[in-house]
């Protein structure tokens, strides 16, 4: 299993400080997309929502230089997700991203992402 996944893993099982440390180590390595969008949320859970953004950011311009958009939707959502939590009263931002998830995700037809995406916005 990627140790990626296994430190996103504890960090959902609230051991957050072992997870980031794990991950911290992991920085230089080459890790698949799809585990760069697991870092962010460890940094979001233990407050460091800049980090976290900047990540977002850095995960969406990836994704436009490689024109690939499997996790874009799913990105948007976690930006979404970080903005309430830097500014709660930016609430009209963060909905925007959720809604781009939304788009996104009902353009590829992935439902479970869709519903994960409308849930934020309900």
């Amino acid at each position: 299993m990627n140790s990626a996944v296994i430190a996103w893993a504890k960090a959902e099982l609230g051991h957050t400080e072992e997870a980031l440390a794990e991950f911290e180590s992991m920085a230089d390595s080459e890790q698949p997309f799809d585990v760069e969008i697991l870092r962010p949320q460890i940094y979001m859970r233990v407050g460091r929502i800049e980090q976290a953004l900047e990540m977002l950011n850095q995960n969406l311009a990836q994704l436009e230089r490689s024109g690939t958009r499997h996790n874009e939707a799913e990105v948007y959502r976690l930006k979404g997700e970080g903005i309430l939590m830097r500014d709660s009263s930016a609430s009209a931002v963060a909905e925007t991203c959720f809604r781009k998830a939304i788009e996104i995700a009902r353009g590829q037809s992935a439902k479970w992402w869709e519903l994960r995406r409308v849930s934020m916005v309900a």
